[in-house]
C-alpha cells in the first residue's frame, strides 16, 4: 500500500500510436507513443526528457561501458507481486553489442554480468536515460524484455530509442522536443 503523502497524477490518454513493425515474438520495434488528452504542467516532479541526437547509430556503439539510469515502478524481485508506489532507480552498465544476446536488432542490453540488480516485472515501458554532454537527461532506451530478473548472464533488454528518432519526430511534428 502506498503512503498517503505520495503525490499521484493521473493522465488521460487520447491516442496510442504503436510502431507498425512491432513483433511480439522478438520485441522488434517495441515502442509506442501516448498522446495525452491534456497538457502537462512541468514542475519539480514532472520534467521533459531529450531525445537522442539524430544520426546516432545505436546506443551500444556510442555508450558501451557507460552507465545509464533506469527508473521504474516494478517489483524488486522475480517472486514479488508487489509494485512500488514511487519509482525506483538503478544505474546499469550498457553492454557492447557483441556481448548482448538481444532478441531483436532494435534492442540493446544493460545490466551486470553477474546479475544481482536489474529491472523486473512491472518495469516495461520505463525510461533508460543517460546524461548527455550538456548535462541534460536523454532518453536512450525503454525497458523491453529480459529473462527473469537480475539473473547472471541475462541482462535486461531495452528498446534503442536512437533508432526510432525519425519515427518519433514524424508523429510529434507539431510538438516541441529538445536535444
Amino acid at each position: 500500500m502506498c503512503h498517503p503523502n505520495n503525490e499521484i497524477t493521473t493522465f488521460s490518454i487520447k491516442k496510442i500510436i504503436r510502431h507498425e513493425h512491432f513483433d511480439i515474438n522478438t520485441y522488434y520495434a517495441d515502442i509506442m507513443l501516448l498522446h495525452l488528452s491534456m497538457k502537462i504542467r512541468f514542475n519539480y516532479s514532472v520534467r521533459p526528457i531529450c531525445l537522442p541526437n539524430l544520426g546516432i547509430s545505436g546506443v551500444s556503439e556510442i555508450y558501451s561501458n557507460r552507465k545509464g539510469v533506469v527508473a521504474g515502478w516494478g517489483s524488486t524481485n522475480a517472486f514479488s507481486l508487489l509494485y512500488s508506489c514511487i519509482p525506483n532507480k538503478l544505474a546499469l552498465p550498457i553492454f557492447a553489442q557483441k556481448d548482448c544476446n538481444a532478441t531483436a536488432s532494435t534492442l540493446f542490453c544493460a545490466g551486470f554480468v553477474g546479475g544481482g540488480r536489474d529491472t523486473c516485472k512491472g518495469d516495461s515501458g520505463s525510461p533508460f536515460q543517460i546524461r548527455n554532454l550538456y548535462k541534460r537527461y536523454e532518453l536512450i532506451g525503454i525497458v523491453s524484455s529480459g529473462i527473469g530478473c537480475a539473473l547472471p548472464g541475462n541482462p535486461g533488454q531495452y528498446t534503442d530509442v536512437s533508432l526510432f528518432v525519425p519515427w518519433i519526430i514524424k508523429h510529434l511534428s507539431k510538438y516541441s522536443y529538445c536535444w
